[in-house]
């Protein structure tokens, strides 16, 4: 699969018109550069002491491994996925379709297009991103990849593979055979305990299922929109978003000053977190935590560094446009204020994506027990100083958008121009995907809006079309799971009848060891609500071992 991927790059064949992705294309490039798994160069593990780098594992919704393979090259290749990919439609009905969620799901979609990877099976994959990593992509990016917001994906989130790696403890160093046969006992382990628990997990999705289902309708009748204008507008929203920008060339320069205003925002951030840490270290007397604070000053002092010379490129490479346009700024209070309302906007978003890694690291450390104290005490002390310098910088931007309104009030703003949207504090630590910080608004941008789409104005029409892909998506899995109910029952019916032709047989201890294996057959039958169980497990166990 290696060599196969290498020779379609390299081919340069240019995708036919049916094959355009239609997410534009510098809103994928920016979903590159957003995350390490898609920078196929970047080393996670040093190929001079390890001859295997990492694993990656094809997973089931239900968190069962499928396939599991070695990672022996720097950083992640593409070419694992597609030869996961590939093994997994070799056991599948050629009529079947299959959704793939993954951390960077547009960027391998973008590979098969471009490059018409495994394209026999273009046509029967959908693709959706992982809803854990759906914040590191753009919004532009979400409207077509997130699960929650394409159709058939129901309410699965596509993590599975984070909780497998954390449920896989971390080896010593050793031998290659020994290292595989210790991954493969422990994935059959797993597999074992999981198939036990899997009538509850899916009570669990049903009881999760129906309480979402019903907040989502209540939701839609406190609105009280038409279903035609919520999907109309939801359309509406998706192809607008999705649009390339018209006058692209033109605000090449207003993007390259934003660039730049914001690098001056991270340095000013950076110098004052380098400075709070060595106040910090002056009256710390603990030893390990003088540690602690003086490693995470290295690494602030490093990207300190890197922040102001990129920076310095930049202001270089503004040329005379975008000098012009910074001078104009200077004599205009409005514009300027909207600048760095935007350039504040999007470090904040940076701001609220590395706080959501860093709890939920500190939340799986928490029930895995992989860290020790003192690690958890550095978790959670760096969490506490990223809220703080969340909070700080949404005080900050509120108090430009009041300024703004000022010089709106007073007639010093641009004709038909619309004041951004204020942030509140309290929704945006509740990380919601759907809230206001993730989406473009109009206030920030450089056209003027005589009249806002409902979509974009409307608070009822933008509440309705979230609980209204909430609901669907919640009717989407109930019905999965009605299926994957009649599946299980089939299933143990016919485990059910196998053993009681086997415990009638009585023809020997040498099928003793059968029964024990199915000795949470009552606890299945009372999740799954079998009336016709009627064997005596223990009493069967005692008949065949005598």
């Amino acid at each position: 699969m290696e060599k196969k991927v290498e020779d379609a790059c390299s081919s340069g064949v240019k995708p036919k018109d049916k094959y355009k992705s239609p997410v534009p294309e510098e809103i994928l490039k920016d979903c590159e550069d957003t995350f390490v798994a898609a920078q196929e160069r970047v080393t996670k593990a040093s190929k001079n002491f390890y001859s295997d780098t990492g694993l990656m594992a094809l997973l089931c919704r239900h968190d069962q491994v499928l396939w599991m393979v070695n990672v022996t090259t720097p950083g992640k290749r593409q070419h694992y996925a597609f030869a996961l990919i590939e093994e997994l439609f070799q056991h599948l009905p050629p009529t079947w379709r299959v959704g793939l969620l993954y951390d960077i799901s547009c960027q391998l979609e973008r590979s098969m297009r471009k490059h018409r990877l495994l394209e026999e099976l273009f046509e029967r994959i959908e693709w959706a991103v992982s809803v854990f990593h759906a914040y590191g992509h753009q919004w532009a990016c979400q409207l077509v990849y997130h699960p929650r917001k394409r159709k058939g994906f129901g309410l699965t989130d596509g993590e599975g593979c984070e909780s497998l790696f954390y449920s896989v403890p971390s080896l010593r160093v050793s031998g290659y055979h020994r290292r595989l046969f210790m991954l493969d006992y422990q994935v059959m382990h797993m597999h074992s305990q999981s198939i036990r628990r899997l009538g509850l997990w899916m009570a669990r999705q049903y009881h999760s299922c129906q309480k979402r289902l019903v907040a989502a309708q209540q939701t839609l009748d406190k609105y009280s929109v038409s279903e035609d204008v919520l999907q109309s507008q939801w359309s509406t929203q998706v192809k607008t978003q999705l649009k390339k920008a018209p006058r692209q060339s033109k605000t090449l320069a207003d993007r390259a000053i934003s660039d730049v205003i914001a690098d001056r925002g991270r340095v000013k951030d950076i110098e004052t977190e380098i400075k709070n840490l060595r106040r910090k270290r002056a009256s710390e007397d603990d030893e390990d935590e003088d540690d602690a604070i003086q490693s995470q000053m290295h690494e602030l002092e490093n990207a300190l560094n890197e922040t102001k010379a990129r920076l310095k490129d930049m202001e270089k490479a503004l040329g005379v446009g975008g000098r012009k346009r910074l001078a104009q700024l200077k004599g205009n209070p409005y514009l300027r204020l909207r600048m760095n309302a935007r350039a504040l906007k999007a470090r904040l978003r940076s701001k609220v994506i590395d706080h959501k890694f860093e709890r939920s690291q500190l939340e799986r450390a928490y029930r895995h027990q992989i860290m020790q104290e003192k690690d958890h005490a550095q978790t959670k002390a760096s969490i506490h100083r990223q809220e703080g310098t969340i909070s700080a910088t949404i005080t900050k931007y509120n108090k430009l958008i009041e300024e703004m309104a000022e010089l709106h009030r007073a007639r010093k703003a641009p004709a038909k121009s619309v004041l951004p949207r204020l942030i509140d504090p309290k929704m945006v630590f509740r990380l919601d995907v759907d809230d206001l910080l993730w989406q473009e608004d109009p206030g920030l941008g450089e056209e003027e809006c005589s009249e806002l789409p409902l979509w974009l104005g409307d608070a009822k029409v933008r509440g309705g079309v979230v609980a209204m892909l909430e609901r669907d998506r919640c009717v989407e899995e109930n019905e999965r799971l009605d299926y994957e109910c009649t599946a299980m029952r089939d299933w143990l019916d016919d485990e059910l009848r196998a053993l009681k032709a086997t415990i009638s047989v009585r023809s020997g201890n040498h099928l003793s060891f059968i029964v024990p294996s199915f000795a949470d057959g009552p606890t299945l039958c009372k999740i799954m609500k079998m009336k016709d169980c009627d064997i005596n497990f223990s009493d069967a166990s005692k008949t065949c071992v005598r």
